[in-house]
């Protein structure tokens, strides 16, 4: 016996298969998706390594191949659907095999259960004959559960059984246990969501892998119908994967997904400790637990048998990782309900550009609730301009108009948000003499300042340091910061209504997701009555109690330099406007703008996402941007910038000859060029041919294995900012 094995070693020049031979000891125990211990390179060195493939022959002179040295049981097993999703993660995203093979692997631990929670009934598959049995207390147990088909752990208990027996029972594999689930059969819907569910609930009958695009406008009751469909699919005897955009609001929607369906949901991400993630594992691929939800990362978990993925929020940016290894969860989900024959969700009531492109061309199938589920109506939408408050002589980043709304709200007793897409107290720190701004040493970008702790905080690479106020190149203290952050306006809102309660909530905030949690709870309980908060406010949080919205600068991500700005500026503020006007009363969102003049603020106040969509997909299709062609950038890192520069071009003019001067972008710094003491160039190229994208590959491969450890070249597909 032979296996495929492909090292641990995330480098791309290791990026294929070695053949070791299996030893007889180990031939019942090998399998595929294992870690295993083997010798490595002409030193023989230990290393480990993912088993891809056990075959009984193999092409190769049996002298030549070395032994496997054993098998590593401290990691858990990937299975063969995930192989499968780890080959098409490896092959569209240019990966190493073992980058992405991690992200699935975890570490293994024990699993500690309170089997207080349990029911138990005899294991199907024991073959004895209970009355041939010894008389014993074990034998009584197995008659009772024999009789009685199913008994909870207390009534065991009771019964004068106990947790000593029902162990060596459940080890000796003659009783299972499991949970009694409740079924949910709460769920309301009126017509509009009836008639989604329905066109669902079809594909789910199938067992058809199918993509569909809720598009339901904000308090239209998407999550009810995901209630339903997640119903209809543990009936079937299958499982959901309920993807959200951020760790912060996974406990949230935990609580509503456990009030729904009590004792059967896992949750899933980076916070968790890997024996969590462990009894998790054992609970879906057991039958324990049948719904999981969690953030980008739970797409890689194991299922006993997956049915149903939900995407909720799928514009969401969180979706896409940024750092190595770099891929879009929401296409991975997609693919994966494709080897699972999976029914996939993509809900959202602002879709992504490429998402609706898709529904309405035909590869996706749109779905749209038009109504609020409360009949309520949309928030009144003001524009404010903040270029006449200048000219008025208010210097503040508060308008009049916002000032005085906050005030009668306070007056009436009602509930504040502040949106403010800028965490810290000012952006930058700037010296007013010599004009000097404080920069990280490393990354060479404006530190943050963070005033409750007096630091400067680089937010790429969290280099750190104290702030004296003093410039350090020509030692004036007429330093200031420019440029507001939720802090700052905290700060403000305190000045003008001391005697309220307002908080902060965003990244930074001490305490973590408890701190924040804690927050969100008060907010509601009406013990908080102005929020300050940045894109975490926006993310499909329910404030059934805010009457008025305030965004502070409605502009802050129109200008950055990406083909996607105008859409990402659409969702967030059309997300956080729709935080108001969740149920009776109609709310009021000021929004506060330099640019009023730009055209995309007239779709905002309309709430009206298809012209904002036509004038986009013109745009994208004009300049062929995606969903029109993919947009591939080829990074280049190493300390000495002259080499990095000398070497990005001998790339450029190799990838020339391939790809038309339209689809290929001379060679340039990276947004942040040097960041942690490396610097960085990149070569972008546009293109939707399937032939050029493979000939891509294999000249970012020929380049790659020629350079030395020091520099590292790797593609980046369809990033978020480049």
């Amino acid at each position: 016996m032979y296996v495929e094995v492909i090292t641990t070693l995330e480098t791309r020049k290791l990026n294929c298969l070695y053949t070791y031979k299996v030893p007889e000891e180990l031939k019942d125990l090998i399998e595929v998706g294992q870690t295993v211990i083997f010798p490595f390179g002409k030193t023989n060195r230990s290393t480990k390594g993912y088993v891809l493939e056990v075959k009984n022959e193999v092409d190769i002179l049996e002298i030549n191949i070395k032994n496997i040295q054993g098998i590593d049981n401290t990691k858990t097993i990937i299975d063969k659907e995930l192989l499968k999703l780890a080959s098409f993660i490896k092959e569209r995203y240019f990966l190493p095999m073992a980058s992405v093979l991690k992200l699935m692997n975890i570490k293994k631990t024990k699993v500690k259960k309170n089997i207080n929670k349990f029911h138990f009934k005899i294991n199907e598959n024991y073959s004895g004959n209970i009355s041939d049995l010894r008389k014993s207390k074990g034998k009584e147990l197995l008659t009772l559960l024999n009789n009685e088909g199913i008994i909870s752990f207390t009534q065991l208990l009771e019964a004068g059984y106990n947790k000593q027996l029902i162990n060596r029972l459940l080890k000796e594999n003659l009783i299972k246990r499991e949970i009694f689930k409740q079924r949910n059969t709460d769920i309301i819907l009126n017509e509009e969501q009836k008639k989604a569910y329905n066109q669902i609930s079809a594909s789910i009958d199938k067992e058809k892998s199918e993509v569909f695009l809720l598009k339901g406008v904000t308090g239209s009751g998407k999550t009810e119908i995901y209630f339903k469909l997640i119903t209809e699919c543990l009936e079937k005897g299958k499982q959901a994967l309920v993807l959200m955009p951020e760790i912060n609001l996974t406990e949230e929607l935990i609580d509503r997904f456990n009030a729904a369906f009590p004792d059967n949901v896992a949750k899933w991400h980076s916070k968790i400790s890997s024996g969590v993630k462990n009894l998790s594992l054992d609970e879906l691929m057991n039958g324990e637990k049948n719904i999981i939800i969690g953030p980008r990362s739970a797409v890689f978990t194991r299922f006993a048998d997956l049915g149903l993925i939900i995407v909720d929020e799928e514009h969401d940016n969180s979706y896409y990782q940024s750092t190595n290894p770099n891929y879009h969860a929401r296409e991975v989900a997609i693919y994966r309900g494709e080897i699972s024959q999976s029914v996939v969700v993509l809900g959202t009531a602002t879709p992504s550009v490429d998402s609706y492109y898709k529904a309405t061309s035909g590869d996706y199938r749109l779905i749209e609730l038009k109504n609020k589920y409360f009949g309520q109506k949309d928030p009144f939408i003001e524009v404010v301009d903040m270029r006449n408050e200048l000219k008025e002589g208010n210097f503040s980043v508060i308008s009049k108009q916002l000032k005085t709304k906050i005030n009668d709200c306070m007056i009436k007793g009602e509930k504040v948000i502040l949106y403010l897409n800028r965490r810290g107290y000012n952006n930058f720190i700037i010296c007013r003499d010599c004009g000097n701004v404080i920069e990280c040493p490393d990354c060479k970008i404006p530190l943050t300042y963070h005033e409750k702790n007096n630091m400067l905080i680089c937010h790429y690479c969290n280099y750190n340091e104290t702030f004296h106020k003093i410039c350090p190149e020509c030692q004036s203290s007429r330093i200031r910061g420019i440029g507001s952050g939720t802090e700052k306006i905290v700060e403000i809102i305190k000045n003008e209504f001391p005697e309220k309660i307002i908080e902060r909530l965003d990244s930074d905030l001490a305490g973590g997701l408890s701190r924040r949690k804690m927050i969100l709870e008060k907010f509601k309980a009406n013990q908080i009555d102005i929020l300050v908060g940045t894109q975490i406010l926006s993310k499909g949080l329910d404030f059934p109690n805010v009457s008025l919205i305030g965004i502070i600068l409605g502009d802050i991500t129109l200008n950055i330099p990406d083909y996607r700005s105008r859409e990402w500026t659409f969702q967030s503020l059309m997300q956080i406007a729709g935080r108001t006007s969740r149920r009776e009363k109609k709310g009021t969102v000021l929004l506060q703008t330099y640019q009023p003049f730009d055209i995309i603020y007239k779709d905002i106040a309309k709430f009206n996402y298809d012209s904002f969509y036509q004038k986009e997909i013109n745009f994208r299709k004009r300049f062929n941007y995606p969903p029109f062609s993919d947009i591939f950038v080829l990074n280049l890192i190493g300390p000495d910038r002259d080499k990095v520069i000398s070497m990005i071009w001998t790339i450029y003019d190799d990838l020339s000859k391939v790809f038309v001067k339209e689809n290929i972008f001379r060679p340039k710094p990276s947004r942040i060029e040097k960041s942690k003491n490396k610097y960085k160039w990149q070569v972008v190229i546009k293109t939707s041919d399937k032939k050029q994208i493979e000939t891509l590959g294999k000249l970012y491969f020929k380049h790659m294995m020629e350079m030395n450890t020091q520099y590292l070249l790797f593609i980046e597909l369809n990033p978020l900012i480049h």
